[in-house]
């Protein structure tokens, strides 16, 4: 038998730029907003393309952190508008100097991320 676990967002944005998001009684991830961006103008504003259509900011970046203590990753997440388009960028290692890009979408940057960490495990 299945059963759907609740998810839940804890945050009291914008007082305070820590957002929680717990899925069931065992996951949760931690966003910490950096900076919330802006929205180019009508004509270079791009939108998501799944479920409920958002615009998608410029100068955007933000935190995430997930797992335990001892397996805890943090990436720094950005959208930028390039040749107005929107590059979606996953920053990490200790001190955030390494990148993956995509112009796609946050999903395909997060799958690139996943990538090159098992590129990384397999060496």
């Amino acid at each position: 038998m299945t059963s759907l676990l609740a998810s839940k967002e804890i945050q009291d944005y914008p007082n305070d730029p820590i957002i929680t998001y717990k899925e069931g009684t065992k996951r949760s991830f931690t966003y910490k907003i950096i900076e919330e961006g802006f929205y180019p103008s009508a004509n270079i504003l791009a939108y998501t393309t799944r479920g409920t259509r958002y615009k998608i900011p410029n100068n955007y970046i933000v935190e995430t952190t997930w797992g335990k203590s001892n397996t805890k990753q943090t990436l720094k997440c950005t959208i930028n508008y390039i040749q107005n388009e929107p590059v979606f960028r996953a920053y990490f290692g200790e001190k955030f100097d390494k990148y993956v890009e995509s112009r796609s979408s946050c999903t395909d940057v997060a799958t690139r991320y996943q990538n090159v960490c098992i590129f990384l495990l397999i060496q």
